[in-house]
């Protein structure tokens, strides 16, 4: 008798890493509230797949979600962390929401305004968002006022990315 195979049920038929990418951009656009069908046109995986492999889709949001902070601690937060100081983070932040090919302001906190956001998330985004500007700044009362700004300029670039940016320009005095 030869051995059984340990593994059960069918291999996974996709890519984890595109699907994300492509939920992260359905939730950035559409929001939590997103069709369930958009989704599946998006990914390319049908229901049955978002609920076996992702919880179904509030798994996938989560996880969309943590792929998206990821990639902001590593293209913004990061120059806090550097050192680079609050204009280079305030420039990466122009540069991000003047992009017309991006999805408008930021998934966060454009789900924390929906109150549907993912709370794992949300608060790992909102916590490295205000110590890293901790550090820049060197003051946490600062940082807390520093944030709620960077959170309202991308809130206001879903609307208006030109006044965003004009926003951006009008905080940097904040960081002097």
């Amino acid at each position: 008798m030869g051995r059984k195979d340990a593994r059960r049920g069918r291999p996974v038929g996709f890519d984890e890493a595109t699907v994300l990418d492509r939920a992260l951009e359905v939730f950035w656009r559409r929001g939590y509230a997103a069709p369930l069908r958009t989704l599946e046109e998006a990914t390319g995986v049908d229901r049955s797949t978002i609920y076996n492999s992702f919880g179904g889709k509030r798994g996938l949001y989560e996880r969309a979600a943590q792929r998206y902070v990821d990639r902001v601690e590593q293209a913004l937060f990061a120059l806090l962390e550097e050192g680079a100081g609050v204009d280079a983070f305030l420039d990466r932040l122009a540069a991000q929401l003047g992009d017309p090919a991006a999805p408008a302001g930021c998934l966060i906190v454009n789900e924390l305004a929906t109150g549907s956001a993912s709370s794992a998330a949300s608060t790992r985004y909102l916590d490295a968002l205000e110590a890293g500007l901790a550090r820049a700044l060197g003051r946490s009362a600062l940082a807390a006022v520093f944030a709620s700004a960077v959170v309202g300029i991308n809130q206001v670039a879903v609307a208006s990315p030109e006044r965003a940016l004009a926003m951006i320009d009008a905080a940097r005095t904040l960081g002097r």
